[in-house]
């Protein structure tokens, strides 16, 4: 039980890092992805986390 909440943290963490890599990116080079596409896998990665 304890490994999966652990596991839970380490997903929501690393998916935090996976999005703010790609607002990153997305500052860096605005042709990257549309907005509308990093703040919906933002989003999905909020509901996904919680």
């Amino acid at each position: 039980m304890r490994n999966y909440v652990l596991g839970k943290y380490v997903l929501k963490a690393a998916w935090l890092f996976f999005v703010f890599g790609l607002i990153v990116l997305k500052f860096l080079d605005n042709s990257f992805m549309s907005w509308d596409v990093v703040i919906g896998l933002a989003f999905l990665g909020w509901v996904v986390a919680c």
